[in-house]
């Protein structure tokens, strides 16, 4: 699959997968204010069926135990599918029936806001993850959950000058309105008094603004 438009920061799912000895990895991000998600992006290893196509617009809520797990923000493994609880049903059925065995999840972005996660997975036997592993995508997950906050920051402040803007722009809109038609026009409160006569009290009433 081609990189996603907002490139990771930092090592891509693609790069990592052979680094944890994964058969598949995935990118899970959120929307909908965190109530669907889709996979957006896969790559597996030769010979493994890859799942993209059926896994867009899963209802988090269908999920629950997953995403309690995930929304705590940090890395965590699934040593082995079958043997998950009876609350993770649902888990348990989604992944046996892409031949999952055993996973990694890391999760993206701040345990505030979660944006998404990336998976690792183990179709050829259930198995414990190297402890190095999951270190390595505890790390890479804050580095990436730090970006994206921060990319945050900068959207919001854009956005914040860009209203400004909006603001400045619609006030001279308005003021040229007002300078255009053939009456007076004043803004006045009985706190500051005329804040604002239009030129056009000098041509019918024969005095200044300023005066």
């Amino acid at each position: 699959q081609p990189a996603h438009p907002h490139a990771h920061p930092h090592p891509s799912p693609q790069a990592m997968r052979p680094l944890v000895g994964a058969a598949r990895v995935y990118d899970v991000p959120l929307r909908d204010s965190g109530a669907l998600m889709d996979n957006t992006h896969e790559w597996c290893a030769e010979g493994v069926t890859p799942h993209i196509a059926e896994l867009q617009g899963l209802e988090s809520g269908t999920f629950d135990w997953f995403m309690e797990k995930v929304k705590q923000g940090d890395a965590f493994q699934i040593s082995d599918v079958s043997a998950l609880p009876p609350e993770a049903e649902s888990e348990r059925t989604i992944l046996e029936s892409q031949g999952i065995r055993s996973l990694l999840i890391m999760p993206i972005g701040t345990v505030v806001h979660q944006t998404g996660f990336v998976g690792f997975d183990n179709v050829r036997e259930a198995a414990e993850w190297q402890a190095e592993d999951i270190d390595l995508l505890r790390v890479v997950s804050q580095l990436m959950g730090d970006a994206l906050e921060r990319q945050r920051s900068y959207q919001a402040l854009e956005q914040s000058v860009q209203y400004q803007q909006a603001i400045l722009e619609g006030e001279k809109r308005y003021r040229r309105l007002m300078e255009s038609l053939p009456a007076i026009v004043y803004r006045y409160s009985h706190r500051k008094g005329a804040s604002y006569w239009s030129p056009q009290v000098e041509y019918i009433l024969g005095f200044s603004q300023q005066d």
